[in-house]
């Protein structure tokens, strides 16, 4: 056995056997965030379905929550954000759960874990794909490539052609890993043009109305209301159409922001309300975009940059993230959190 699969089977065992609870003591005490997009209960449907992992298994979900509620308190994200801002300290090593998007799966498939558990949790909304039902950018290009008949295809995204062939499902991935990177890197305000153009050269267009895939349904406001009621889960803002905000122009910027929260307000009324930026990365955000989040009234703007929140240090506007994949272990996400940063590789989520 080489000597570091040695290591990762000794560090397993070792969290497996109960010697996290030997460990926390003695670990630095940082508050973490946590974040998923969707639950899926059966296999891919087609080459490109969740290439991501950003959905991962109700079991693998089940085996996660699992070990953070044996191994960490389990927290509201306001509560952290209170603590951040010099509110209330927590409790130490406390964990928040937090989902993107908006996707029916998270009350179909994650909500009755989290009741059963009493386990708190915070919804991101994408507030138009709830609102007008329309799939968002990313699952239009990912049906649109898995599910086209054609054998090759050729589109011009701002001045850059991307092109490639479909004829195995290896091609059908690559050709989407490069139409996702151009359409994020592009100005967000032809961002529906360009997928029109996608789904018009592969010949497939996803239809919501005629689909009944939980990961690519959005909640309903009804759902939404009946989580809310439960005391247990909270709702945030995700943009009002899913843009990259630092691609969007000023103006264009501020009024997703505005949009968003003025559809949360509309819909669930004036609590304190959080956000979290589409994908999340470096460039997708910047000290305009804080502030533009900031005078929407939102109380944080949170990334997916992975790292701690440490009272005094990390502010609630660019807090950080620690993201699960369809590939992340129980006890490597565990170690994540003991150490941060240390497994950063693993999460390889894309919003």
């Amino acid at each position: 056995m080489k000597p570091i699969n040695w290591l990762r089977r000794g560090v397993k065992e070792f969290l497996a056997r109960g010697g996290l609870r030997l460990a926390l003591p003695f670990c630095p005490d940082h508050a973490h965030i946590v974040t998923f997009h969707g639950l899926i209960d059966g296999p891919p449907r087609y080459a490109t379905e969740n290439t991501g992992g950003k959905h991962i298994s109700v079991e693998d979900f089940r085996r996660i929550v699992d070990w953070l509620r044996r191994h960490f308190p389990l927290v509201h994200l306001h509560d952290v954000i209170d603590s951040l801002a010099g509110g209330k300290p927590l409790p130490r090593n406390s964990v928040a759960i937090t989902f993107d998007d908006g996707y029916e799966s998270n009350y179909l498939l994650a909500y009755p874990l989290l009741r059963k558990h009493a386990i708190p949790a915070t919804v991101f909304l994408t507030t138009r794909f709830l609102e007008e039902r329309v799939p968002l950018w990313t699952c239009r290009v990912e049906y649109a490539v898995g599910r086209s008949q054609r054998t090759e295809a050729r589109v011009e995204i701002e001045g850059t052609v991307v092109s490639g062939t479909l004829n195995s499902d290896g091609e059908r991935v690559e050709l989407l890993r490069r139409l996702k990177n151009a359409l994020k890197a592009t100005d967000q305000s032809r961002l529906a043009e360009y997928c029109g153009s996608i789904e018009d050269q592969l010949g497939v267009r996803l239809d919501l109305a005629g689909d009944d895939e939980p990961a690519r349904q959005p909640l309903s406001w009804e759902q939404v209301s009946e989580m809310a009621d439960s005391g247990l889960i909270s709702f945030g803002g995700h943009s009002h159409r899913h843009v990259i905000l630092g691609r969007c122009q000023e103006e264009s910027m501020r009024e997703e922001v505005r949009l968003c929260n003025d559809v949360l307000r509309t819909r669930l009324g004036d609590a304190q309300r959080t956000f979290a930026y589409p994908n999340g990365k470096p460039g997708d955000y910047s000290q305009t975009s804080h502030e533009a989040v900031a005078a929407a009234g939102f109380s944080c703007a949170l990334i997916t940059v992975e790292g701690p929140c440490t009272v005094g240090r990390t502010s609630p506007f660019g807090a950080p993230r620690v993201s699960v994949s369809g590939d992340t272990e129980p006890w490597s996400l565990v170690g994540r959190l003991v150490r941060p940063g240390s497994n950063a590789a693993t999460a390889r989520t894309e919003d």
